[in-house]
Formats: structure tokens, sequence, C-alpha cells
């Protein structure tokens, strides 16, 4: 086992890394539960070189079974179009986590939310391709409460879609300590620099399309693209 993952890119320090986080790994045979995992992985066309990091990263990778459980993850992917992108690959090796999750308990309602609030499958396949842990929250105890605190603030549906297609972490930001800290600062910003700016700081609020260039208003609660441009640059950051 030891030998057969260090010739698929990892390293000894990343094995003893697996080992204490799935012992059992040790236990399982290669002839029956290595070998055909990397072979279908192999068939995703997920470089040999990422194999040994992929399964190392996530080592219970080893015991889920390729039917039903791998191939449901790949046909659930393949339900918003990754398949005809080819990114199904490039999202299982960015987050190996995503094949422990249950499709019909997790998986699949979360996509029904995002479909239900007006996303798109070019936007799920930008969530999927960027910030695939996204799509492994609970979508009744993590990503409505969150929509919903939104839309109490004052945000349209059409502007908290541009703000999750732009930067899709903000529904599973904790509100307590990111998403409200965040919105507060906006208000009191809102606030103090309606009129009386400097021009440092105009040119500052125009670069993050805070600031109308032509009547000087703060563009803070205006339509989409310069409020999302706002949020994204604040909770990127956060």
């Amino acid at each position: 086992m030891v030998e057969c993952l260090a010739t698929l890119g990892s390293h000894p320090h990343e094995f003893a890394s697996a080992v204490a986080q799935f012992p059992y790994m040790l236990f399982h045979s290669m002839e029956d539960k290595l070998c055909p995992r990397l072979a279908f992985f192999q068939a995703l066309d997920i470089p040999e070189k990422l194999l040994g990091k992929m399964i190392l990263l996530n080592p219970r990778l080893i015991r889920y079974s390729i039917v039903p459980k791998l191939t449901e993850i790949v046909d659930f992917h393949a339900n918003f179009g990754l398949d005809k992108q080819g990114l199904i690959d490039k999202v299982l090796v960015k987050y190996p986590f995503l094949m422990g999750y249950s499709v019909d308990k997790t998986l699949r309602p979360t996509l029904k939310f995002f479909k239900s609030i007006g996303l798109k499958d070019v936007d799920l396949q930008a969530i999927a391709g960027g910030y695939p842990e996204v799509l492994c929250r609970d979508a009744n105890k993590v990503l409505t409460p969150n929509f919903d605190f939104l839309k109490n603030c004052g945000f349209r549906d059409a502007q908290i879609v541009a703000l999750v297609a732009g930067y899709p972490p903000i529904l599973i930001k904790s509100i307590e300590h990111s998403i409200e800290p965040q919105i507060n600062f906006l208000i009191e910003l809102k606030k103090l620099l309606v009129i009386r700016t400097s021009f440092d700081m105009k040119k500052f609020l125009m670069k993050f399309g805070m600031l109308d260039c032509h009547s000087t208003t703060l563009l803070i609660f205006s339509p989409a693209p310069p409020l999302s441009r706002i949020i994204i640059s604040l909770f990127a950051l956060y």
C-alpha cells in the first residue's frame, strides 16, 4: 500500500497523516479495494500523479463502494453539465471529501435549493469548480438561514443571487461572526460617507463600485453589479 501510493505522487508525511486520520486503510486489500478505485478515478481522466494525493487527503475513499456510492457522485455532477465541461475530475481532485456525502440527503437538496433561488447550470458549474465545499452544506440548516438573513437585511432576491454567483461561500459564512458584522459595516459606511468624503476616499469607493463617479451617490444598496463587488471584496477577505 505504501509503495503503491508513493508511486502516485504522495510523500511519506502525507501517508502518515492519512493513516492517523483513517488507520483502517492499512487493513484494506490493494487488489480488492485500492486498485479498482484507482481504475475508476483514472477513467474520469484524473491524472495519475494526483491520485495518491487525492486518496491520502480523504483516505476513506478506499472504502466507498464504486456502485452505487462513487458512480452516484459522478452522475450527480453530470446533472448540471459538469461532464460536458470536463470538470468532474477537477472538482473531485480539489475536494475529495465531497465523495463522502449522501447524494439524496445532502447534495441533491443543496442543488434543489440553489436552483430554487434562481441559479443557472453555469452558476452551479462555477460553484462546483471554485467552491465545491459549498455543495456539501445542509440546505435547511445553513444555506436557507443565510439566504433569509440577507433578505431580512433588505437585499432583493436578484441581488442575493448575484452575490452567491460571485462569491458562493457567502451562504456558508457564519451569520454572527462574518455576515452580520460586514453588513453592519456597510450600513455605518453609508451613514458616514454619503456626502462628505475626501478625494482619495472617493477614488477608493469608486474603485470598488461603491460611489457613482457622476452623481457622487453612494451605491451600497444599489443594483446587483456594484453591490456584488462590495460584498465579494469584503467577504473574500473575512
